[in-house]
């Protein structure tokens, strides 16, 4: 059995500007997708202060819609960036290693990108927090209009 090698490549450690076969424009592609990238990360916070905002919200008039329609962005906009990060990882990724050669050699190495390694495995932790978090809230807030109509 073939051991798999792990490519870890950490952007904000790597001179990627260096490589002899990247032109300026795929750098600056990468540069684009690299602050793509923190953007997203910056996004997960403005998303978990919209779910503490959810806990003073639940005692008032009608707070079942608000909770309700905050569940259901938080959720929509947790699926944008789950789908952004891998599509933006990915473009960076047959950027620094040639598509072709990445199928050829799949079964040799794997390659990973990471902004930052720690940064990005909390980002991680927090979707999926912010997932959960977002689908409990939004089955409570159905239950309680359902209770309402009936």
């Amino acid at each position: 059995m073939i051991k798999k090698h792990k490519i870890d490549i950490i952007l904000n450690e790597v001179d990627y500007s260096k490589w002899e076969h990247l032109p300026k424009e795929k750098i600056k592609v990468i540069d684009k997708c690299k602050k793509h990238l923190k953007e997203l990360s910056n996004m997960l916070s403005i998303m978990v202060i919209l779910l503490l905002l959810r806990l003073f919200i639940e005692d008032y008039k009608y707070s079942e819609y608000v909770v309700l329609s905050i569940s259901i962005i938080t959720l929509i906009i947790t699926c944008y960036v789950i789908i952004s990060r891998i599509k933006a990882k990915r473009i960076i990724k047959y950027i620094l290693y040639q598509k072709e050669a990445l199928k050829i050699h799949s079964k040799v190495f794997k390659v990973r990108i990471y902004v930052d390694k720690i940064i990005d495995r909390i980002d991680i932790l927090v979707c999926i927090f912010i997932g959960i978090s977002a689908i409990s809230s939004m089955v409570e807030s159905v239950d309680k209009l359902i209770e309402i109509v009936f």
